[in-house]
């Protein structure tokens, strides 16, 4: 089964997404990050036998997780998702790859979808993320 948990913080607050120093951050969290992060908890609070048992879960597949991605609320309940960009999707002319270039996100209504690249952009939001006319309308 799989599960979506959205983390929160409250406005203006952000989420610094770190790797060395605090000039250097990332735009997501990564599995691996995330992994260590639940491992390091864990061994915090449970035994060494039990720390090994859960991660185990993931050894064996029974637990697994994905880096953690951007999603926009925008209704009580309600969210539009975003995943990277496929690396399939590249520029076939120059014009296309114009338009494609800085898009880094899509909605994951254009991902189920699966339109070739050229239909990838119905709109654009903050430039970098594109979603299909019927989640813009939504939003």
């Amino acid at each position: 089964m799989v599960e979506l948990l959205v983390l929160k913080v409250p406005y203006p607050n952000r989420f610094h997404l770190g790797k060395n120093h605090l000039e250097d951050t990332h735009e997501i969290i990564h599995a691996d990050t995330l992994f260590s992060a639940w491992v390091n908890t864990f061994s915090l609070m449970y035994t060494p036998a039990e720390v090994r048992g859960f991660i185990q879960l993931f050894d064996t597949g029974r637990l697994k997780i994905s880096s953690a991605y951007h999603c926009l609320q925008y209704g009580e309940e309600a969210f539009l998702f975003f995943l990277p960009k496929p690396i399939s999707y590249q520029a076939v002319s120059p014009d296309l790859y114009k338009s494609l270039k800085d898009i880094r996100y899509i909605s994951t209504g254009l991902w189920n979808r699966g339109e070739p690249a050229e239909y990838l952009g119905d709109f654009v939001m903050g430039g970098s993320h594109a979603l299909s006319e019927e989640e813009r309308k939504q939003v």
